[in-house]
């Protein structure tokens, strides 16, 4: 069996985190729907029949709403940067990631802003890619796939009275450092997410999975729905956090 990769990443996607609630998603859905679909970890991951599921992919950072829409391109410009590094790492020794930084945004691609926020960390070349085998299947998912660059309240609303319609949340935390993430209200206030999902979950008729950071407000907010939790180390920074699963069912 060949080794695959993700398509892309993004800071804070659930790759790592899915074996910790997989057990709780179900699979008696027809649509699989992300109104903050990062990586769209989740749907590749845990429901990786196109030919049994459709899929629709949201999200308001329009860098990567690019992304999903130019997969394969996005690719081809992967490979090609990785092979540039390369090149870069015999000539260049000293102040090597800050400079390799600054070669890679002054890059003229629609990509770059992905592609430095998916391999620099606080500035820091992250990891240099050499596998760039792809789940052919996951091309199949994306292609596939209603992609909008939409409000998450509109897409959440689209789907609120179809019960074959499972929606995984994934929103910013609270409290929490979410300035890689474009944010998904009008304001800054990510507490009105919070409001906006507990008034939700309790009239839908859509299944909901929905994953938070643990905080004492929020398991008073979610007391009805919590349904577990866990611990994930976070490899960058060793810390450790915990987070709740809520779901309507």
């Amino acid at each position: 069996m060949p080794k695959y990769v993700q398509v892309f990443g993004r800071l804070g996607n659930k790759t790592t985190d899915l074996k910790f609630f997989k057990h709780l998603v179900g699979t008696e859905y027809e649509i699989i729907v992300e109104p903050f679909c990062g990586s769209c970890a989740f749907s590749l991951n845990l429901f990786p029949d196109c030919e049994k599921y459709d899929y629709h992919f949201n999200d308001l950072d329009e860098d990567l709403f690019t992304l999903l829409n130019n997969i394969n391109e996005y690719l081809e410009f992967e490979k090609r940067i990785h092979q540039q590094f390369k090149e870069f790492q015999k000539e260049n020794h000293e102040h090597f990631s800050h400079t390799w930084l600054n070669t890679v945004k002054n890059i003229d691609s629609k990509f770059t802003k992905n592609f430095v926020n998916k391999y620099f960390i606080r500035g820091c070349w992250f990891k240099h890619k050499t596998n760039f085998n792809v789940n052919p299947n996951h091309l199949n998912i994306f292609n596939k796939a209603n992609k909008t660059n939409n409000n998450y309240k509109q897409v959440m609303e689209t789907y609120k009275d179809n019960d074959k319609a499972l929606l995984f949340l994934d929103p910013p935390y609270l409290f929490s450092n979410n300035s890689s993430y474009i944010p998904q209200a009008d304001d800054t206030d990510s507490t009105d997410i919070i409001i906006y999902i507990l008034e939700y979950l309790k009239v839908c008729r859509c299944h909901v999975i929905f994953i938070i950071n643990d905080l004492k407000i929020l398991r008073y907010l979610f007391k009805d729905f919590i349904k577990s939790d866990y611990t994930r180390v976070y490899q960058l920074t060793n810390k450790k956090m915990k987070h709740i699963v809520i779901t309507n069912y």
